[in-house]
């Protein structure tokens, strides 16, 4: 996608691949961002990594869309737990306890400073509520790397009772709460 929405552009260059694999340029870039994903990566190599392909002057920024804990969402999240372990017992985990309040969520300010790398961490929150109907969660769920390691039957079995929850005693609508956070801070 980003290769068809930026063909226009003849100084854009695509890389994919692995990040702690691929070759960057070094000092080459303002700006790193990375978008729910960071976490996925190990700290020892990627801040290094980043902080390289930064100009003097570049900054990183690491953000987080989580889900959190909404008064919107009523009851769905907790009634859900029921479908996950009846239809998908392989990826239930019984010690949910519900979707985290957003100050119990991960500061990750402190790793990003203690890398060394990097100077004083500027960190935004935003929390916010999205509305879904059946099939809009579902493609929600379809990016999550639990739901898509899930063997196709199980994975039908399992959005099958998700969607009859939502249609059947949500209305047809549910809320997710979700908080994103912004961290960015400047190469040192």
């Amino acid at each position: 996608m980003a290769r068809q929405n930026l063909a226009g552009y003849p100084r854009v260059k695509i890389l994919t691949g692995d990040f702690e694999k691929i070759r960057l340029p070094t000092e080459a870039f303002d700006l790193v961002v990375s978008a729910t994903a960071f976490h996925w990566l190990d700290p020892r190599i990627a801040y290094p990594k980043a902080a390289r392909a930064l100009r003097r002057t570049g900054a990183i920024a690491l953000f987080w869309n989580e889900h959190v804990h909404s008064e919107a969402d009523d009851g769905f999240f907790e009634a859900a737990q029921r479908v996950y372990e009846r239809e998908a017992p392989e990826s239930w985990d019984d010690s949910y306890a519900g979707p985290p309040r957003p100050e119990d969520l991960q500061d990750r300010t402190k790793e990003i400073e203690d890398s060394g790398l990097f100077g004083s961490v500027s960190r935004r929150s935003f929390r916010w509520d999205q509305a879904y109907d059946a099939a809009g969660y579902l493609r929600v769920l379809d990016t999550y790397s639990g739901h898509l390691d899930l063997d196709e039957e199980a994975r039908k079995r399992l959005y099958g009772g998700i969607s009859r929850l939502i249609e059947d005693e949500h209305g047809g609508r549910i809320v997710k709460g979700y908080q994103t956070t912004l961290y960015v801070a400047r190469k040192k």
